[in-house]
């Protein structure tokens, strides 16, 4: 595996986590590049507790550990410490100026708002538009041919499984039809035989008696 293609798949997120926040890709609308950073971002802007993209990101003011609004609020009602593994900072920790334990966190909020704005544009655009038109012409032709050649290679696969599944089919549904077809070409072939054996007797039984038939002849000849 090449370092970009393990670079991807490090970086590679469920679709339905990125759709949900608005940070899923159309295919042919970005490049791969764009892509991985695209999904780099992402992960930095998942909420530990539901494991989804930020909603309405909220930091902790004990140890800076950011969450969705509502699942630190949801998890604070029977928890004491923060829920990221290692850290356990009491959640009744406030800011110096007093107040909630936790507080919005702008600048995290106006990250996935531009991220989500890029992937907007992006997805609007049209396919492929970083490449030149000579490059999307040949890379359209070379698809049409690829498209083609599969499908002559599809239409010759079809014909050929199509027999083979015809006479498997039928020899299911007709074993005996099947055998009895077998036992009578295997019949025809020994009668063949018989024939061909018979034939040859015969024509040897010919030539013994035109033999007989010329030697009276010729000594009939000698006589006179």
């Amino acid at each position: 595996m090449t370092s970009d293609s393990a670079t991807a798949t490090s970086v590679t997120m469920d679709e339905s986590i990125l759709e949900e926040a608005g940070l899923l890709l159309k295919t042919g609308h970005a490049t791969q590049k764009m892509e991985e950073s695209i999904n780099t971002m992402a992960r930095l802007l998942i909420c530990p507790l539901c494991d989804k993209i930020f909603k309405q990101p909220s930091t902790l003011c004990s140890c800076a550990h950011s969450f969705c609004m509502h699942c630190i609020d949801e998890f604070a009602c029977s928890n004491w410490n923060c829920p990221v593994e290692g850290c356990n900072m009491p959640l009744s920790i406030t800011g110096r100026h007093g107040g909630s334990y936790r507080k919005r966190n702008p600048q995290i909020a106006q990250t996935l708002e531009s991220l989500q704005l890029i992937c907007k544009q992006l997805n609007e655009s049209p396919k492929n538009w970083w490449r030149s038109p000579s490059v999307l012409k040949s890379i359209e032709e070379t698809l049409k041919e690829r498209q083609q050649e599969k499908s002559d290679d599809d239409e010759d696969d079809d014909d050929d499984t199509s027999v083979d599944d015809a006479l498997d089919e039928f020899r299911k549904r007709y074993p005996k039809v099947d055998r009895q077809n077998f036992g009578e070409s295997r019949d025809f072939a020994r009668s063949k035989k018989d024939d061909d054996d018979d034939i040859d007797s015969i024509d040897s039984d010919d030539s013994l008696w035109a033999r007989g038939k010329r030697c009276k002849h010729d000594n009939k000849r000698d006589r006179a």
